[in-house]
């Protein structure tokens, strides 16, 4: 069986499932070959080292990387076509201490293929009206792998052709035609902050902010709510009251906060029905002050 069979093998498996992470791990045996896929894990089988060791080679060869380097980080991109799909993929690798290397391939899919099912579908119908307002600023959180990212393109479906729509990744995880996607690349200095900075000049109704992780970004964030614009982001917490916390923690003013805050979600992924859904739990208006002011004080 030749090295693009078995690579092909692994990718149908992973895109079934509307995968969002591959892993070739380096062990004691070999290679361990795992994806991420709605917020599960899943082993997929174990390469022996020789063909660990291909593998790892024939894709940073498909990415465009240098494959004589094993030991620097290399990032690397990816056009992959199966069965009249086409999926953009961004590849990593990296040599551990042993010099062995690994590879992490992320599949950035299109809305249409990733097929997202509710626990409660009144919850993303509040996301989605409550997107419908001029400015403000609405937080989703999650585990990695919840679908944040996804839930926050589904939200703005309806107001993509009505509204100039910009986005602010790393990276881009959804290629959407209809609105300005812009990535980090640090590289370039074109950092979370800078981007930022240039995206107000553009004057967008709506941002959507991939994720809020410093004190730069989430203060910056805030004053373009005040400012009059839509906001959209992701902040790592593990409850809605955890979010308030974590935009404290960073430094953003606690009144400044509670005048432009009009819409928390918490989400993870969880089974019913015996498939993956979306456990999304949304406050908007009231709701997030009063949901706050009740967990303090007790």
């Amino acid at each position: 069986m030749t090295i693009e069979t078995v690579f092909a093998e692994i990718v149908q498996q992973v895109v079934s499932k509307a995968g969002s992470d591959l892993y070739f791990l380096p062990d004691t045996q070999g290679y361990r070959v795992l994806f991420l896929a709605g917020g599960r894990r899943y082993e997929l089988r174990q390469l022996s080292e020789v063909m660990g060791m291909r593998m790892v080679r024939f894709i940073k060869f498909q990415s465009g990387m240098d494959i004589s380097e094993t030991r620097r980080p290399q990032l690397g991109r990816l056009f992959y076509q199966m069965a009249d799909h086409d999926y953009n993929c961004r590849i990593s690798s990296v040599g551990d201490f042993l010099n062995r290397e690994s590879i992490v391939i992320r599949f950035l899919y299109q809305l249409q293929d990733v097929g997202m099912r509710w626990v409660d579908p009144n919850q993303i119908k509040k996301l989605k009206e409550l997107v419908k307002s001029k400015s403000g600023l609405i937080l989703l959180s999650g585990r990695m792998g919840s679908g944040k990212t996804s839930t926050l393109y589904q939200a703005i479906q309806t107001e993509k052709k009505e509204r100039l729509i910009l986005s602010i990744e790393d990276p881009v995880e959804i290629e959407e035609p209809n609105i300005l996607q812009l990535q980090v690349n640090e590289l370039a200095m074109m950092t979370h902050q800078s981007l930022l900075k240039l995206a107000l000049r553009h004057h967008p109704e709506i941002m959507i902010i991939g994720e809020i992780r410093d004190a730069d970004t989430a203060k910056i964030v805030v004053e373009a709510a005040l400012s009059g614009h839509l906001i959209l982001s992701t902040v790592h917490a593990t409850s809605h009251v955890g979010v308030w916390l974590r935009m404290l923690e960073l430094g953003v003013d606690e009144s400044s906060l509670a005048h432009v805050l009009i819409g928390i979600g918490y989400q993870q992924m969880v089974q019913h029905q015996c498939e993956n859904a979306v456990d999304l739990e949304f406050l908007q208006g009231p709701e997030v002050i009063e949901t706050i002011q009740r967990a303090q004080n007790e």
